[in-house]
């Protein structure tokens, strides 16, 4: 089960290392294992990203389809290319230490390196518990009447953003980053960053390539950060944004960023909100 931190827990950014517990069903038996990563640099989460590739393609209409194509009325198709196992596998190379909960063999020479033991599920979704931290969903205004409605502040002093996050099988529910209202430029800076894209042609379907963004978004991060609260370093909260900006992991960073400048839909009768919901571990299924 998921720990909940106590009130005064604050999430911890120089830790030695990240204990991920596993749940693993296999054979009729459950396991419960624990990968130990050293926390992600920056340049981990950025060869991460890097590795996923990813893409998308535009698929051909299918031959006996009505129409042949968009021309006639019919919708695209897209398919999102990722090299998820592959990017996840390199950076569990990257950042693993040591293992619980698995029956190894003696070391010595004659027996393979451990790490090319553990299948490959285990490793990937080890990966993936790094990757638990979403927008919190915010408890309903009191003093609001219609808690679907707000309007929208556009001389606030600075913006909270709220996230939540699973943590070495611990749950922060609270973890706040604070940012000026977003000007003109780091808006524009923000959205030339998502309409980078590479068309590649000359194949049967049309790849469009996504580029790394990760990068950019960390440095949009360490231009904006005002404070930070629900976390700290080497037991102390943090309150310089120089340093703020050194320590806090690229994901939460990234996330918070993109937190930030948020997105715009059209109203649908279809929209309904559900709050976000963060697995404590990660199951396996058998």
């Amino acid at each position: 089960m998921t720990e909940e931190p106590t009130k005064m827990s604050l999430l911890e950014l120089a830790a030695p290392e990240l204990p991920i517990p596993l749940k693993v069903s296999h054979a009729g038996r459950t396991y419960r294992v624990r990968h130990f990563l050293r926390p992600p640099a920056p340049a981990d989460w950025f060869a991460y990203e890097v590795a996923l590739a990813m893409a998308v393609e535009e698929l051909p209409p299918a031959p006996d389809s009505p129409g042949h194509g968009p021309a006639f009325g019919e919708e695209p198709t897209f398919k999102l290319h990722l090299r998820s196992t592959d990017a996840a596998l390199e950076l569990w190379d990257r950042l693993a230490r040591r293992v619980e909960g698995y029956q190894l063999p003696p070391s010595n020479q004659d027996q393979p390196d451990w790490r090319t033991l553990i299948p490959l599920a285990h490793k990937e979704a080890a990966v993936h518990a790094l990757t638990l931290v979403a927008p919190a969903a915010l408890a309903p205004d009191s003093t609001n009447n219609d808690p679907t409605n707000y309007d929208f502040p556009l001389l606030a002093d600075e913006v909270p953003i709220v996230l939540e996050a699973v943590v070495a099988g611990v749950a922060y529910p609270r973890l706040v980053h604070s940012f000026p209202p977003p000007s003109v430029e780091a808006e524009r800076t923000y959205r030339r960053l998502l309409a980078e894209t590479l068309l590649v042609r000359g194949s049967r379907s049309p790849r469009t390539l996504i580029p790394s963004r990760l990068p950019a978004l960390v440095r949009l991060y360490d231009r904006l950060i005002l404070t930070v609260s629900g976390y700290s370093l080497n037991a102390r909260p943090l309150t310089d944004p120089a340093e703020i900006a050194r320590v806090m992991d690229a994901w939460h960073k990234r996330v918070a960023v993109q937190a930030l400048f948020g997105e715009v839909t059209e109203p649908s009768p279809a929209d309904a909100s559900t709050p976000t919901e963060l697995p404590t571990t990660q199951e396996l299924p058998e």
